[in-house]
């Protein structure tokens, strides 16, 4: 049973990035979650995978060969992916992400 208001099935996905300027608004994308079901791992862990793979969209133009470049995209995917999550808002993908 899908709890969740039809509002909240929608998440956008921001990453502050390096190459964004105080004129350019910050790439986001919006992953879909109303079809899933957040109280089955099944779910959840879609869920994670799509707001995984959609923050390695955004942060792959600081991707690059060098150590720095490495860890700036590490950086962005993480911050983008924590931030969906917390926008997520709740417990069982918040605790699913932590693993």
């Amino acid at each position: 049973m899908k709890i969740f208001a039809p509002l909240a099935a929608t998440l956008i996905l921001t990453c502050v990035s390096a190459i964004a300027t105080a004129q350019d608004p910050a790439p986001s994308l919006t992953v879909q979650y109303a079809d899933l079901d957040l109280n089955k791992s099944q779910g959840v862990d879609t869920l994670l995978k799509r707001i995984k793979g959609a923050a390695q969209k955004l942060c792959v133009q600081l991707d690059g060969r060098s150590v720095r470049e490495k860890t700036a995209y590490s950086s962005c995917v993480d911050l983008a992916t924590s931030s969906a999550v917390a926008r997520v808002d709740r417990p069982t993908v918040t605790v699913a992400r932590l693993h």
